[in-house]
């Protein structure tokens, strides 16, 4: 275990020094002296999670479109269009950490998902 928790602080460390997390965290401090824009931000991001995460795919595909049209304008604002891009690239970080980790594991999930559709 010694080795899993080495690996996994060399990780952490790898991943908080990376140029996508110093550049996140750079644009999210100069975000917060403006508390109403984190706001916003906050609002279209919730809506954005919620529209994914809809169990009605039929409706994601034009819920979506409306979400884009309703903050077309506000997403021009350089420092929204910034913080945007800087989490979405922290987060595709941490997805792809998590499918290399998962494809190596074997924890018979298919079983466990063919057992809940049951």
């Amino acid at each position: 275990m010694d080795k899993v928790e080495g690996c996994t602080r060399a990780l952490m460390e790898a991943v908080t020094s990376s140029e996508a997390y110093a550049r996140y965290i750079s644009v999210k401090e100069e975000l917060s002296g403006q508390p109403e824009l984190k706001k916003q931000i906050n609002d279209f991001r919730r809506r954005n999670y919620l529209i994914q995460n809809q169990p009605d795919s039929e409706k994601l595909l034009l819920e979506m479109a409306d979400l884009e049209r309703e903050y077309e304008d506000f997403r021009k604002n350089p420092l929204v269009h910034e913080y945007l891009e800087a989490e979405l690239r922290v987060c595709r970080m941490m997805q792809k950490i998590s499918q290399e980790l998962v494809s190596v594991i074997d924890l018979e999930l298919d079983d466990i998902e063919d057992a809940i559709i049951l």
